[in-house]
C-alpha cells in the first residue's frame, strides 16, 4: 500500500552529499520497501524502511508506511505503535488514524476505535468508510439501532460500499428484519461478490424466508 503522502513530500535531509551511494539515498530506499511490499516481503520492507526513519526519525509518513507494513505481517502491536507515532508527529494524518482505529476495532478494543472514529469523522464528515467503520463498532457493541444509522449514512455518501451493505444485513437480520436483510444481501452480492460469509448469511435468510 503505497503512501500517496510519502510521493509528494519526499524528504532531502541535508547532510547527504552528492557524493553518496545512491543507492542509499532515502528515496531510493523508500522504493526498496515499496517494492518489497508488492512481491509480499513485508519484513524485509519494514527492515528497508528502518533504515529510512533512523535517518529520518521526525517524518510522520515514514512511521505510517511501517505501519501498514507491520500490519500486513499481522505483526498488529507494532503497526498500532508506528501509527501512534505518526499521529504524535501529526494529528492530521487522516490514513494514520483510520488504520489504527480499524485496528483497535478489530482487536475489540471498541471506545478507544469510536474516539478516533469521531476524530475522523471532524476532519472529513463525507468519508464513507468513517460511518461504515463506526457502525461496525455499534454493531459489535450490540447497538443495533446506532448501527444501521451508521451504515445508512456510509452508503448514503457513497451507494458503491458493498460491506455496508453486508453489515447493515446483519443488524437488521438481528433485528428480525429478514426481508430488509436479505435485500442488502442481494445488493452487496451485486457490488462485491467476494465478501466473506456473504453466501453463508444469504442462505441463512432465504431458508429462513422460505419457511
Amino acid at each position: 500500500m503505497r503512501s500517496c503522502v510519502w510521493m509528494m513530500t519526499v524528504v532531502f535531509s541535508i547532510g547527504f552529499c552528492g557524493c553518496q551511494d545512491q543507492a542509499s539515498r532515502p528515496e531510493v530506499l523508500v522504493e526498496k520497501a515499496y517494492l518489497h511490499e508488492e512481491r509480499g516481503e513485508f519484513n524485509q520492507a519494514i527492515e528497508v524502511i528502518s533504515q529510512v526513519i533512523a535517518r529520518e526519525p521526525e517524518n510522520p509518513v515514514l512511521y505510517y508506511d511501517r505501519g501498514v507494513f507491520y500490519e500486513q505481517a499481522k505483526r498488529f502491536e507494532e503497526a498500532s505503535a508506528d501509527y501512534e507515532q505518526a499521529l504524535r508527529l501529526d494529528s492530521d494524518l487522516y490514513q494514520a488514524r483510520n488504520n489504527l482505529a480499524v485496528l483497535k476495532l478489530n482487536q475489540g478494543k471498541l471506545d478507544e476505535a469510536l474516539l478516533d472514529l469521531d476524530i475522523l469523522q471532524k476532519m472529513d464528515s463525507d468519508a464513507a468508510v468513517t460511518y461504515f467503520n463506526r457502525g461496525r463498532v455499534y454493531l459489535a457493541k450490540g447497538d443495533l439501532e446506532k448501527a444501521r444509522r451508521e451504515f445508512d449514512l456510509a452508503i448514503e455518501k457513497d451507494p458503491r460500499v458493498g460491506l455496508a451493505y453486508f453489515y447493515r444485513a446483519h443488524a437488521r437480520e438481528s433485528q428480525n428484519d429478514l426481508i430488509g436483510a436479505f435485500e442488502d444481501v442481494v445488493i452487496a452480492e451485486f457490488l462485491n461478490q467476494n465478501i466473506d460469509g456473504l453466501e453463508i448469511l444469504k442462505t441463512r435468510l432465504s431458508e429462513t424466508l422460505s419457511r
